[in-house]
């Protein structure tokens, strides 16, 4: 072996030499890694905060509307004037129409007219325009005879709006209204219209009177509340019925309900949530066990098992309620944990 082979073979075996002592001593010169940096043992804690939960939901929702009715009069002719209006009030007495030159008014009676009223008359359907006229302030005696003093009451009627020296009812002059006031919902007759006889002139009803609600299987039991985005809300009664005024105008006026009045099928819903809130804390699923429907265990942080209901579950976190809800928690469960039960 020459001399130039033999040194490289010293060197090399320097090198590794070198390379296994500078590992020995790193192995055995490591310094302990500190406690409070050391990997956990045995079940990890978890801290609980409580929390109010609502079990907010949207359900469908069917709508209860009043019975839609039409309005006529026999007056036929040129529409010269209205005072019909979508959602404005026809009370007993006031103008509607104006036909030709005959002023055509609304008048509550408890029956429908059926024949022109003059002096001299005398019947049933008298005593019903006696009995209207002392309702609305024009005093004369009730007892199915058209008399001179009824007379004078009908011209005072008449005069109140706008049409002099008539003491007569004619039939053709009167839209009935069965009560003492209607809120038309959409008007048939516009200014320059032609009227025919009994055609219409009003109609009434369509208009939302009452919800209700189809709660699904599985939501939390208590006493629930609809909710318009937190602005107005209504209690939600005996199955599922809402009949608060309030909620019902501003219902209305949600897109959503517009949308189902142009084309019912769409469907309606409505928000819900619990009237009074529950305390609930949020825990891992694998901090349950011996869960049989909605009751389960957990372990607090003193090793005790501690009775749960589990409320809902979102994103790999399952919130419950109990009696006396712990501050912390084990989890996952330790084997072989005693029952809560």
């Amino acid at each position: 072996m020459n001399g130039r082979v033999l040194a490289s073979i010293v060197l090399i075996c320097v090198v590794v030499s070198l390379g296994v002592g500078l590992s020995v001593g790193l192995f055995v010169g490591r310094p302990p890694v500190p406690r409070d940096v050391a990997a956990p043992t045995g079940t990890p804690l978890i801290g609980l905060a409580a929390q109010p939960f609502t079990d907010q939901i949207s359900v469908p929702a069917d709508a209860q509307l009043t019975p839609a009715r039409t309005f006529t009069s026999t007056a036929s002719g040129v529409v010269r004037a209205t005072s019909c209006a979508a959602g404005q009030a026809i009370n007993s007495g006031d103008p509607v129409l104006t036909v030709d030159d005959r002023v055509v008014i609304g008048l509550h009676l408890d029956a429908p007219p059926w024949r022109d009223l003059s002096a001299g008359a005398k019947g049933a359907d008298v005593t019903d325009l006696q009995n209207e006229l002392v309702r609305l302030g024009y005093p004369t005696a009730v007892n199915g005879v058209y008399s001179q003093s009824t007379a004078a009451q009908v011209k005072r009627l008449w005069a109140s709006v706008g049409v002099p020296n008539q003491s007569t009812v004619p039939l053709g002059q009167l839209v009935w209204l069965p009560d003492t006031s209607e809120t038309p919902t959409s008007c048939a007759q516009q200014v320059g219209d032609m009227r025919d006889v009994d055609a219409p002139v009003f109609t009434t009803g369509g208009q939302l009177q009452g919800l209700t609600v189809r709660l699904p299987d599985g939501v939390w039991p208590g006493a629930r509340v609809a909710s318009l985005d937190g602005q107005v809300s209504a209690p939600i009664g005996d199955e599922g019925a809402i009949t608060d005024a309030t909620f019902l105008a501003a219902y209305t006026k949600t897109r959503g309900y517009v949308l189902w009045a142009a084309d019912n099928t769409n469907g309606l819903t409505v928000l819900t949530l619990l009237a009074a809130p529950i305390q609930v804390v949020s825990v891992p699923p694998a901090a349950l066990y011996d869960v049989q429907a909605i009751d389960a265990c957990l372990v607090d942080g003193a090793n005790n098992p501690v009775a749960v209901q589990i409320v809902a579950s979102q994103l790999g976190e399952t919130f419950v309620t109990g009696d006396s809800l712990p501050t912390d928690a084990l989890t996952p469960a330790p084997q072989g944990a005693r029952s809560c039960r």
